[in-house]
Parts: structure tokens; C-alpha cells; sequence
């Protein structure tokens, strides 16, 4: 497990790698100030995996699966999204 290493154009949150499956998988987390803003704040970690490409550097390391997710928080809640590939 790796947080914050650089990978693609920038730095993702968490990265999760099954070295044996050859398989990763990526998360961005966001905290927001209400539960308004939650969906909102999903989008823009989903956007933002895509932009920054994230998934470029792990397939180039021979990693055959990456599986993509947003995570938001507010207080106690939680709003986990998968980003299509």
C-alpha cells in the first residue's frame, strides 16, 4: 500500500497493489463541509483521476488491472464512487 507517491501527472491518495494478480487499486479522497457538496466533490475526484492520469505509470509498471475510486467524507458519512476505465 502507498499514499501520495507520484504517479502520472501527479499525486494520488491512496494506491493499493496485488503484486502476485497484477491488479491496483486507485483512490482520491475528498473531505467536504456538507452533505450538499458530497456528489459534487465525488466528480471532481473522478475528473481528476482521469486528468492526471493516474493509471498511466501503474499499467507502465506491468500491472494489468487498475480499478479506479473516488471517496468523499463529510463527518460520518461516506460517498465511495468507481471510475469507468
Amino acid at each position: 500500500m502507498e499514499f501520495n507517491y507520484e504517479s502520472g501527472l501527479g499525486r494520488p491518495d491512496l494506491v493499493i497493489k496485488d503484486k502476485k494478480k497484477r491488479r491496483v487499486v486507485i483512490m482520491e479522497m475528498k473531505i467536504t463541509d456538507s452533505l450538499e457538496s458530497m456528489k459534487k466533490a465525488g466528480e471532481r475526484a473522478s475528473k481528476q483521476l482521469e486528468e492526471i492520469r493516474y493509471a498511466d505509470s501503474i499499467y507502465a509498471q506491468g500491472y494489468q488491472k487498475v480499478l479506479k475510486y473516488s471517496a468523499v467524507f463529510y463527518r460520518k458519512s461516506c460517498l465511495i464512487g468507481r471510475c469507468e476505465e
